[in-house]
């Protein structure tokens, strides 16, 4: 059984960082964590699909 539900995004490591993948309306996003911890990477993915679900995603260039 996997450890996740599917449609919940994943993690993945390129390097030495942590980077985030998701879906949003059906277009892929991949976005770097900025985080050498995968605990943070995941608590900052389960945000991030969380406010998807309620609506108020902005996308990863508000943050910017």
């Amino acid at each position: 059984m996997p450890k996740h539900k599917h449609g919940s995004g994943s993690i993945y490591k390129r390097g030495t960082v942590w980077w985030l993948t998701y879906h949003v309306n059906g277009t892929q996003v991949w976005e770097s964590a900025k985080t050498k911890d995968k605990a943070e990477a995941r608590r900052r993915l389960q945000a991030t699909v969380g406010q998807i679900a309620a609506g108020r995603y902005a996308g990863p260039e508000s943050a910017r």
